[in-house]
């Protein structure tokens, strides 16, 4: 039996697989790796992890969200072994904000509506809890969102958007240096954590911690 016409019919895309290809599409994934990582005594954006350095496995984890992925690794280039493309600080010694603001003068270039955030030295925080972070600011139009659990904000897992740039740049200019420093010229959403997902957002700053969590040290 030859087909009918309407099975030859060619069908539109549904809807929501062609939105969160705009979506991801829209979004920039940055991995802070510009540390000097003087706590742990050695660059811990190369130490492995079940396989793999820390700062590939963060940007392998902001793959899924974003469609491209950038490394803030201060104000030289860095870890060209990953294939990612750096974007540099304006000015040497202003820590992560610094970098925040070269990937958001990155993003302003590249059409970019939204960054995902990640540092290297956080390799727990899963998927889910970036996907939940990217909805919450889609739903609400915040201009950061990010988790809070018993120990703070952690305002280097978080979402936020292009526009805080001016914003960034003010503090910047205030001689700030904090992540958060920007946070109250903006509206700012918190995702609350449950006492058992604390620990996907702490941060591997010393040996001590590395061991904890299963690395080893040669």
């Amino acid at each position: 039996m030859s087909p009918s016409a309407s099975d030859l019919a060619i069908h539109p895309a549904s809807p929501r697989p062609v939105r969160e290809q705009a979506q991801r599409a829209a979004t920039l994934g940055v991995v802070f790796c510009g540390g000097a990582s003087r706590r742990m005594g050695r660059d811990k954006a190369r130490l492995e992890l079940e396989g793999e350095s820390l700062v590939a496995r963060a940007a392998a984890r902001l793959d899924e969200f974003a469609s491209e992925v950038v490394l803030a690794s201060g104000h030289v280039e860095r870890y060209p072994e990953t294939g990612r493309p750096c974007v540099l600080d304006a000015l040497a010694g202003v820590g992560p904000l610094g970098g925040l603001a070269a990937a958001l003068e990155h993003a302003e270039h590249r059409l970019r509506a939204r960054l995902v955030l990640l540092a290297c030295d956080m390799p727990d925080v899963p998927p889910a809890l970036l996907g939940r972070l990217l909805e919450r600011a889609r739903r609400t139009e915040a201009d950061v969102v990010l988790p809070a659990s018993p120990a703070g904000d952690e305002p280097l897992c978080a979402v936020v958007h292009a526009r805080v740039l001016p914003a960034v740049r003010a503090a910047l200019a205030r001689g700030e240096r904090r992540m958060d420093a920007f946070h109250g010229a903006c509206r700012v959403e918190r995702l609350a954590l449950a006492p058992s997902e604390a620990a996907l957002v702490r941060n591997l700053n010393s040996p001590a911690d590395w061991l904890a969590r299963g690395g080893t040290l040669a």
